[in-house]
Order: C-alpha cells, then structure tokens, then sequence
C-alpha cells in the first residue's frame, strides 16, 4: 500500500513494465506514466483519496495518468476521478470508476 504520497508511482521512460495490486491511498497522483512510458501495463490497482468522490481531487491530481503510448489499463478500480488518457494508442478495459 502507497498513501500520503504527492505521485504514488511514477513511470519515467520505461519499457515493459508491469504495476500490479497495489493500494493508493490519498496520493495526489496515484499512478504517473510519463510520455516516455510504452508498451507497459496496469493492472488490479486501487486507486482513491478521501472518501473516493470526485470533490476530493484537485484539477491536477489524478488516479491514473498516461501520457505515454500503448500500454495497457484493465482491471482496476478508481474511486472519485477516472483517468486520464493523454497517449496514443492505448487500451483501457474493465477498469471499475465510481
């Protein structure tokens, strides 16, 4: 479990990675995957501040940002703010927001 945290886990120009069960709790980002981010995957997360309602995010926090391209999403739960999608080419699939 990651919490407190300003980015929970940040993906920086990385190839063929995998970010798998984990818990982010009230991180200001939960997961980051940079523009140089690609053909990774993100998968069986949780992803929530507070009590997991869209007032609870500021305009620049987020639960799943990706700016990088192909990669895959699927499977995860997000509470209170869906992602965000800025890349090229990449697959989101049953990812659970409320």
């Amino acid at each position: 479990m990651i919490q407190s945290s300003d980015v929970g886990v940040r993906l920086q120009s990385c190839f063929k990675t995998c970010v798998c069960g984990n818990s982010f709790i009230d991180c200001g980002t939960a997961i980051h995957l940079d523009s140089g981010g690609k053909q990774s995957v993100i998968t069986g997360n949780m992803c929530v501040r507070g009590n997991g309602i869209a007032s609870d995010y500021a305009s620049g926090q987020y639960t799943i940002r990706v700016l990088g391209d192909n990669n895959l999403i699927a499977g995860n739960l997000i509470l209170g703010k869906n992602y965000t999608d800025s890349g090229t080419g990449n697959t989101f699939a049953d990812n659970k927001y409320q």
